[in-house]
């Protein structure tokens, strides 16, 4: 027998098999995480393209139940617990669907009937070219109706809102929907002589935000003050505080989601424009009021 023998051993490679499935699910699993990313991109891109009141709208869909968006710390829109809807009153969808563009030339030229016929859809009027004015109002003045009536619902409501019941007026004028925050029955909007704003006025105009805000007017914002005139020698005086009371009302607008692209204009008037104009020292004539402007005009002889 030969003494030099070979041994030979031979081995089994365990590996290439569990190397071969690891590598399948790291392929499966970074093509997920690629999948979800162009879904999310896509989702931003759709996002931002939204108009801003539809955003809103969505946003307020997905949101959680327990969710305020109040400086009061409240669980719903409105001070006193009730959202809109829960009171029947304002149709929330509706005035985010933007029913008016606030870019729409209700003066502009109509357009050739030879290069566009109306639609069906679209009553059309030769002699003005068209009369979707008057339907743009009709629907307008029913928005404003009903954001009227959310606003003295909710007052009437909310323990919190109902000692100011005096002292939130609001009307629907030519202009638009009317809101003025006045000082009565001992009630001051702001520290007397001064552009601090006191806790009654921030409750009341944080309200009026929730309504106004989800409309896609704009609005003027105006202060106001009465007759009483400030001493002969002082360097400050009634114009000068009914702007800055003005101009604070837009600053807390803003801090409670009140768009600022929306504020078309802030001034002060001091004591020319009166609410009480028998008694110019009456406590009514301090006030602020805010017009929502109508992006559709009311023609002569029109119901508001």
């Amino acid at each position: 027998m030969s003494k030099n023998k070979t041994l030979i051993i031979r081995g089994k490679h365990k590996h290439g098999h569990e190397d071969h499935k690891s590598h399948g699910v790291w392929k499966i699993a970074y093509a997920d995480f690629m999948t979800a990313l162009m879904a999310f991109f896509l989702m931003m891109w759709l996002t931002s393209s939204m108009p801003e009141n539809i955003r809103k709208g969505v946003a307020t869909y997905f949101a959680p139940v327990g969710a305020s968006a109040n400086v009061a710390g409240t669980n719903s829109i409105l001070e006193g617990g009730q959202s809109l809807e829960e009171i029947g009153i304002l149709d929330k969808m509706k005035l985010e669907q933007s029913i008016f563009s606030p870019t729409t030339n209700y003066n502009a030229a109509p357009k050739s009937k030879s290069t566009e016929e109306p639609t069906s859809t679209e009553s059309y009027d030769e002699n003005t070219g068209s009369n979707s004015d008057a339907e743009s109002a009709a629907k307008e003045q029913r928005v404003f109706e009903e954001a009227q009536q959310a606003l003295n619902e909710s007052i009437l409501k909310d323990p919190v809102l109902q000692p100011l019941s005096e002292n939130i007026l609001i009307s629907i004028t030519p202009e638009g929907l009317k809101i003025e925050l006045i000082d009565k029955n001992n009630t001051n909007m702001f520290a007397v002589g001064s552009k601090q704003m006191l806790p009654e006025m921030r409750t009341a105009l944080s309200q009026v935000a929730k309504v106004i805000r989800v409309l896609p007017n704009k609005i003027n914002i105006t202060g106001h003050t009465d007759g009483r005139p400030y001493g002969a020698n002082a360097t400050y005086n009634n114009w000068d505080l009914s702007t800055d009371r003005a101009l604070e009302s837009r600053r807390f607008l803003v801090t409670v989601d009140f768009q600022e692209s929306k504020i078309a204009s802030v001034v002060g008037k001091a004591s020319n424009d009166l609410l009480n104009s028998k008694d110019p020292l009456s406590s009514s004539n301090r006030r602020i009021s805010i017009l929502v402007l109508r992006n559709a005009p009311i023609e002569k002889g029109q119901k508001q």
